[in-house]
């Protein structure tokens, strides 16, 4: 399909590749197989990384499958606590005019830390003509991965997150304060990477992370304690689709920080929430194969292939 024009900004977009948006009829089976289900949680995340949206009643779903639901555009321009941005052009310029927001395919999943009777719609933003928003961020990690992919290449992603969980109450002065222990009482101290008490010390956390990633579908596997007092990292499973495993990092942060708040407290993401203690990133680790499966990184050289190196 040839190249159609945005009406955003005059930017260049093509229309989704094959498979970016779902069909109705994973809605029609999902909701088939959960009748319990009241309430769905539509959901699109900006660059900020905040996820923003609309909760649905049962009987609004299947004509979201079928044309979308209507958002404002400048939800892909506001900072990370909501506010407009105005110098990106993308609020008053436009008339902060509707975009269409089209559910992903495997984006509708149970959000059991939310309730039995709720549930998660991802969605990215698409223009009224049907082109993707510029400014999507799975847009633009679908036309990289194009390009991969036209030199004959697959990348193989997966993602570790680092976060700390934090009490919900600050302290007097303001200060975030690491969560007690549900078992022995204590807050968290001292390095101890790696350390086994201290993970089993987040073991209610743990245990229900796990039991909700299940049931999302989400490929969480092994937890470790982080080198920090109360910093903690999972790994999610390596994916030959980078565009499923980022889809899969957003759904898991958002698990995290919903389980927190079920057990009366919270999750930070940020990248230096403690002056005193060590910072927490995202990893990605990578290896990239080529047609025939052969990992273009990897020789037996310890530095790598010359493509690795550059």
């Amino acid at each position: 399909m040839g190249e159609l024009v945005s009406v955003t900004q005059g930017h260049r977009e093509q229309m989704p590749p094959a498979g970016f948006s779902a069909t109705a009829a994973e809605a029609e089976a999902f909701l088939a197989a959960h009748p319990a289900i009241e309430f769905f949680e539509m959901m699109f995340t900006s660059m900020t990384g905040v996820p923003r949206g609309k909760r649905l009643r049962r009987e609004e779903v299947m004509k979201v499958y079928q044309g979308g639901a209507y958002l404002p555009g400048s939800i892909v321009a506001v900072d990370i606590l909501g506010a407009d941005c105005e110098a990106t052009g993308e609020v008053w310029e436009t008339g902060d005019a509707d975009r269409v927001a089209v559910p992903v395919p495997g984006g509708l999943v149970r959000a059991p830390w939310l309730g039995d009777d709720v549930a998660q719609i991802m969605c990215s933003l698409h223009e009224l003509d049907g082109t993707v928003n510029p400014l999507d961020p799975r847009a633009i990690l679908a036309r990289v991965l194009g390009r991969f992919a036209a030199d004959g290449l697959t990348p193989v992603t997966a993602c570790e997150l680092e976060f700390y969980l934090v009490e919900t109450r600050r302290g007097r002065d303001g200060s975030v304060r690491l969560r007690r222990s549900a078992g022995s009482g204590q807050t968290p101290f001292g390095l101890q990477v790696l350390g086994l008490p201290e993970t089993e010390d987040a073991a209610d956390f743990l245990r229900r992370l796990w039991d909700v990633a299940d049931a999302m579908g989400l490929p969480l596997q092994g937890a470790s304690k982080e080198a920090s007092p109360g910093q903690m990292e999972l790994t999610l499973l390596h994916r030959a689709d980078a565009l499923q495993a980022a889809d899969e990092a957003t759904a898991f942060k958002r698990a995290v920080k919903g389980v927190a708040r079920e057990l009366g407290c919270n999750a930070t993401f940020m990248a230096k929430p403690f002056s005193e203690h060590a910072g927490s990133g995202m990893h990605i680790h990578m290896s990239m194969l080529d047609a025939d499966g052969a990992n273009v990184f990897a020789d037996a050289a310890a530095e790598g292939t010359p493509v690795l190196r550059h």
